[in-house]
């Protein structure tokens, strides 16, 4: 090696060195001034899948900046008529020295957060950036939500650049509550969760790949996604979002023109220039053409301005199947159908102002995965019943809407072959799916009342064995509710309750029991202790080999 050679190696590496200098120098800024050079700061976690559903809604997102404070309100707001189901609160804090506590409160109660990750901190010092996810179902609601003693050295409102700076830093929380809707189209919402800090240069999330439909309910917009980011400000503008490759908000786009992540949750509540967290929504319908299949990549940017960012959450939802009306034996409620029977049950896929038959490819249209019979009717029979069908009574005596319907048939021993267990009294929920002529998917429920004359009637708590389920009571549950059930000699019993997709959501009893008659009661929450959605769920009782199932219905 000669002499200009290794001159040039020298130089180079100098070189090299003076940039992770100058980002490690700038790292202990105290965020006064921004990062010269690009730059991923500390351990990398990547954003990975955290929860994925398939629900006829969507999501809302809103956050707050803590800085100094460690608490705030978050307010959800979701369309008339919607019902939040499912909750998660994330939340990010820079630390120093040892890692802070995972607990904070929403509204009163202290949860606990599973950490996402950790990653450098985005320039202002210390260890680095926690990032915490808990579930908060059934403590979020609409409306205002209180959020308290998050980990905050500071408690006093002190701008960000107070000194003495005293950890941990809290830079902001966002609730994402996943709601239903009764007209709402099928949305498959993915959130994911991490910890990636960075400066003057781009990030990318992968989302995965959606196939997206454009019709339906024009109130349910295609596709959004939300950036949870921590420490954006103002002073640095020019941060900037991507999605699929196109600039979708920041410098270059009219969306936030001046800076993407500005920290807008937190300019009123912390500081004007340095709010330091985003909950940053858009809508990215345009890029899911109709019917086609197509990866979704996520970008944030932290631009020339100089600003550090930490990525914490994504969430994205996208249109993949139409909501459907249906009604079962029109013009009955209950809808009645005797098991027994070797008939057919008529069924009416509504049209509605949203939704037209006339553009339903009948061939593909199933109950329960069971094809129709024959062609189907043209008339109009029925109106959309506007609520989610769980209870026997839940349905309309039909009328004209002056929409046209399509009316199939079919056998109903085909259609009870696919119901599994049932009993006499009992409420079923049934899908229709089928696929519009452009191949649009669209799913519809309705319920059924089970009549079996060859069976006691659904009070009854002994059988010809002995045994015996009888109907929970109350039901419907608000609260909670008590099983009867006989078992004719001494057994190992299992009574555990299942959602309709047939997942096992709660375990009432697991043990031995004498022969006789026991009750049990239950107290309507999941295994995990949370407060389960509205809706239709299977009971199932098991001794030995011999099992007896009923539905029973939760409202809140």
């Amino acid at each position: 090696m000669n002499t200009r050679t290794r001159l040039t190696i020298a130089i180079s590496s100098l070189v090299v060195l003076g940039m992770v200098l100058t980002a490690q120098l700038q790292a202990q800024n105290g965020g006064t001034s921004g990062l010269s050079a690009q730059a991923l700061i500390g351990p990398q976690v990547p954003l990975t899948p955290l929860w994925s559903g398939m629900v006829p809604g969507d999501y809302v997102s809103a956050g707050v900046g803590m800085r100094n404070i460690g608490s705030g309100t978050v307010s959800l707001s979701v369309p008339a008529g919607a019902t939040i189901t499912r909750t998660w609160m994330f939340w990010g804090v820079i630390w120093s020295g040892s890692p802070p506590a995972n607990t904070a409160d929403i509204n009163g109660t202290t949860v606990n957060g599973t950490l996402l990750g950790t990653s450098g901190s985005p320039c202002w010092g210390g260890s680095g950036i926690n990032f915490y996810v808990a579930d908060v179902s059934g403590l979020a609601t609409t409306g205002a939500n209180a959020l308290s003693n998050f980990p905050s050295g500071l408690t006093n409102g002190a701008l960000p650049q107070s000194q003495p700076r005293v950890f941990p830093l809290c830079e902001g929380a966002t609730l994402v509550a996943v709601f239903t809707h009764p007209a709402w189209d099928y949305n498959t919402i993915r959130i994911f969760g991490g910890a990636q800090t960075f400066g003057s240069q781009s990030v990318n999330s992968v989302l995965g790949a959606f196939t997206g439909w454009m019709s339906g309910n024009p109130a349910d917009q295609l596709a959004q996604t939300s950036f949870i980011m921590a420490d954006g400000q103002r002073r640095f503008a020019s941060d900037a979002s991507r999605f699929n490759g196109v600039l979708t908000s920041g410098p270059g786009t009219a969306i936030k023109t001046a800076d993407a992540f500005d920290g807008a949750d937190g300019i009123v509540t912390v500081s004007a220039t340095d709010g330091l967290w985003d909950t940053h929504s858009l809508n990215v319908s345009s890029f899911f053409p109709n019917g086609v299949n197509t990866a979704a990549i996520a970008t944030s940017i932290a631009g020339s301005g100089g600003d550090c960012l930490s990525w914490g959450a994504q969430v994205i939802s996208v249109k993949t199947a139409l909501n459907a009306f249906i009604d079962l034996k029109a013009g009955s409620c209950p809808n009645s159908v005797n098991i027994n029977s070797h008939g057919k049950i008529p069924v009416s896929l509504l049209s509605n102002s949203w939704f037209d038959v006339a553009n339903v490819d009948a061939s593909t249209v199933q109950l329960n995965g069971v094809s129709a019979t024959g062609a189907p009717g043209w008339g109009d029979v029925s109106m959309p019943y506007m609520a989610f069908a769980s209870g026997c009574y839940d349905c309309n005596l039909g009328g004209a809407d002056l929409f046209n319907d399509l009316t199939f048939k079919f056998k109903t021993q085909d259609v009870v072959a696919t119901l599994g267990p049932v009993s006499n009294g009992d409420c079923i929920s049934v899908t229709l799916t089928g696929n519009l002529n452009d191949g649009t998917p669209f799913i519809a429920t309705d319920v059924m009342r089970i009549i079996d004359n060859s069976s006691p009637k659904s009070g009854a708590t002994t059988a010809e064995n002995g045994f015996a389920l009888s109907q929970n009571a109350p039901n419907p549950i608000v609260t909670g509710t008590s099983f009867r059930y006989a078992l004719p000699e001494a057994s190992n019993v299992t009574l555990e309750v299942y959602s309709t997709l047939g997942q096992r959501v709660a375990t009432v009893f697991s043990g031995s029991r004498a022969a006789g008659v026991h009750n049990v009661t239950w107290d309507g929450l999941s295994d995990l202790g949370t407060t389960l959605p509205a809706g239709s769920y299977v009971y199932r009782l098991r001794a030995g080999d011999q099992v007896l199932s009923k539905t029973l219905v939760i409202t809140r």
